[in-house]
This record gives structure tokens, C-alpha cells and sequence, in this order.
């Protein structure tokens, strides 16, 4: 009996084992097939990762691109700005000069024609002066030829007298007058030179050395040349009539007034340098 149920035990496991080799090979076959979808699908989640990447990669590019475009652009559009701008301060440039050109032109022309309007002037009053002076000097010779001067009943030497000492103060007056147009004269020329001199020897033949003096001091300043020895002669003249002694210095035409004054020794003269 104990035989029996152990063959019958032993058929009975060897009928069941297949059975439960095939329920236990079902289990794996799901776990692989669902391994296998997994990594389907994280083989294609991983393709469109790529795939994402590579087009933001490209978006990235492009967007570089037109940045780098864009900048070109507004760097080329900044840079014609600076051109025209640079264009436009030039030809401001170029009319403020030609302004400036034109107005100094303009002032030169009125200067010029300022300086010979006083010339005009300066000349006519000195022609004016010479004919009155010797209108004047005709009219005394005139009466001093008769015995009585009609209009004074004065003997003609006292009526002469008279009239020549009102000549002498008018023509002082028309010489003051003319000396002050010379100096107001701008232009230097040798027409004014001669005007100048003029009027020295009509200020000394009138016996006002001081007004001849100056009048010689501004001739030496205003047309000072470098040797000009007459000028300088007909200056120490005029100081020799006039009484005053002693040395005077000049520089280019012009005084110096020295607190020590120069003076002579053995033929040579001296001069205090410091004042120099």
C-alpha cells in the first residue's frame, strides 16, 4: 500500500512540474516584452530630446544670426549718421569762415575808406589854412602901405601890427586844429609825412616851438625809420631854439624820460641803462 501512493506521488508531481514550468516561464516573457517596450520608449523619448535640442540649437543660430545682422545694420546706419553729421560741420565750418571772411573784408573797405575821408579832410583844412594865411598876409601888406588904415584911423604900422597879431592867433588856432585831423589820421603815408612837416615849419615860423616840438615828436614816432637822421635833426633844432639844454633820448622814434638824465663825458654819452 505504502508503495502505491508513493509511485502514485511521484506520477502525480512528475504530471504537475511542465504545468508549472509553463505558469512560470508566462511572468518573464511579459517582464521582457515590457523591458523591451520601455526601452522603445525611451529610446524614442531620448530621439526626441535630440531632436528638440538640435532644432532649439538652430533656433539659436538663427537667432544669432539676426542679431549679428541687426547690429551690422544699426552699426552701417549709425556710421552714415556720423558722416553726414561730419559733412554738415564742415560746411558750417566753411560758411562761418567765408562770414568771417566777408565781414573782415567789409571792415577793411570801411576802415580804408574812414582813413581817406580823413585824409580828404586833414588836406583840405591845410589848403583851407595856407590860403587864409596868405590872404591874411596880402590884406597887411596892403594896408600897411597906406599912411592911416581906413577902418581903424590907426597909422598903418599899429593897424598892421594889430591885424597880424589876430592873424598870428587865428592861424594858431587853424594849425591846433590841423594838427588834431593829422592825428586822427590812421593811415601812414608819405603824404601825411609831408603834411606833418608842413605844419612844423608853420608852427615855427609862428614862434610856437613847444606846439613845433610836438608836433616833430609825433612825426619821429609815427614814421620812425631806422638811419632817418633828418628828422632827428630838425627835432634837436627846434630844441635849440626853443632854450632847452641837455641830452634827450630816443628809442624807435619814441622818448624815454629818465628819472637820471644822459649827459656828456669826454665826447661820449651816457646813458642809464636800467631806463633803457
Amino acid at each position: 500500500m505504502k508503495k502505491l501512493v508513493s509511485a502514485s506521488l511521484i506520477l502525480a508531481l512528475l504530471v504537475a512540474a511542465p504545468i508549472g514550468a509553463v505558469h512560470a516561464d508566462k511572468p518573464v516573457k511579459e517582464e521582457k516584452e515590457k523591458a523591451e517596450k520601455e526601452k522603445e520608449k525611451a529610446e524614442k523619448e531620448k530621439e526626441k530630446a535630440q531632436e528638440k535640442a538640435e532644432k532649439e540649437k538652430q533656433k539659436a543660430e538663427e537667432d544669432k544670426q539676426k542679431a549679428e545682422e541687426k547690429a551690422n545694420k544699426e552699426l552701417e546706419k549709425a556710421k552714415k549718421e556720423l558722416e553726414k553729421a561730419a559733412e554738415k560741420a564742415a560746411e558750417d565750418a566753411k560758411k562761418a569762415q567765408e562770414k568771417a571772411a566777408e565781414d573782415a573784408k567789409k571792415a577793411q573797405e570801411k576802415a580804408a575808406e574812414a582813413v581817406k575821408k580823413a585824409e580828404e579832410k586833414a588836406a583840405e583844412a591845410a589848403k583851407k589854412a595856407e590860403e587864409k594865411a596868405a590872404e591874411a598876409a596880402k590884406k597887411a601888406a596892403e594896408k600897411a602901405a597906406g599912411a592911416i588904415d581906413p577902418a581903424t584911423g590907426l597909422p598903418s604900422s599899429q593897424a598892421g601890427k594889430k591885424e597880424a597879431i589876430q592873424q598870428a592867433v587865428k592861424t594858431k588856432k587853424e594849425l591846433i586844429e590841423l594838427r588834431v585831423q593829422l592825428k586822427k589820421s590812421q593811415e601812414v603815408t608819405e603824404e601825411l609825412r609831408a603834411k606833418y612837416e608842413e605844419l612844423t615849419k608853420q608852427l615855427e615860423a609862428q614862434s610856437e616851438l613847444k606846439q613845433a616840438l610836438e608836433v616833430q615828436k609825433e612825426l619821429l614816432d609815427r614814421f620812425y625809420k631806422p638811419g632817418d637822421k633828418e628828422v632827428y635833426q630838425k627835432l634837436g633844432e627846434l630844441y635849440q631854439k626853443s632854450g632847452e639844454a641837455g641830452l634827450k633820448t630816443f628809442i624807435n622814434g619814441k622818448e624815454v624820460v629818465m628819472d637820471t638824465a644822459p649827459f656828456l663825458e669826454k665826447g661820449r654819452a651816457l646813458v642809464p641803462v636800467r631806463a633803457i
